[in-house]
């Protein structure tokens, strides 16, 4: 005798042929849980010299990279930005995304190459000032 309040799994939904109909909220919520993984492990990569080089966002399977470079005068360090025309075709993700790319890309590189500077985010650059 079976107990019905065991649990088997989930519910496989079937059309009137049959066939198994694809459960929607399973699917959002492995999508979901994949994308809080890639977030909360995304992180920086420095390459090169603090003179020039390249600084690569990771996230996940994503790697975008910004060319970087040392400056002068009050500006000591900057990185290279797409605009916003240009950010999808140069990243391969959408505009809506850039805001927050952007945002971690200065905090996350004052945080582990220039502690003491400030930073200005422009609207094709991130500046590193005193």
């Amino acid at each position: 005798m079976s107990d019905e309040s065991e649990s088997k799994g989930p519910i496989v939904y079937r059309d009137g042929f049959g066939n198994i109909i694809p459960d929607a909220d399973l699917e959002l919520r492995k999508a979901l849980a994949e994308r809080m993984a890639a977030r909360f492990s995304r992180r920086l990569e420095f390459d090169g010299t603090f003179r020039a080089g390249t600084t690569t966002y990771v996230e996940g399977d994503l790697r975008i990279p910004f060319s970087h470079e040392m400056c002068g005068g009050n500006v000591h360090f900057s990185i290279d930005v797409p605009t916003p025309e240009k950010w999808e075709a140069a990243t391969g993700r959408p505009l809506s995304e850039r805001s927050d790319i952007v945002d971690f890309l200065a905090f996350e590189t004052r945080r582990v190459k220039a502690g003491s500077w400030n930073y200005v985010i422009h609207e094709d650059r991130i500046d590193f000032v005193d």
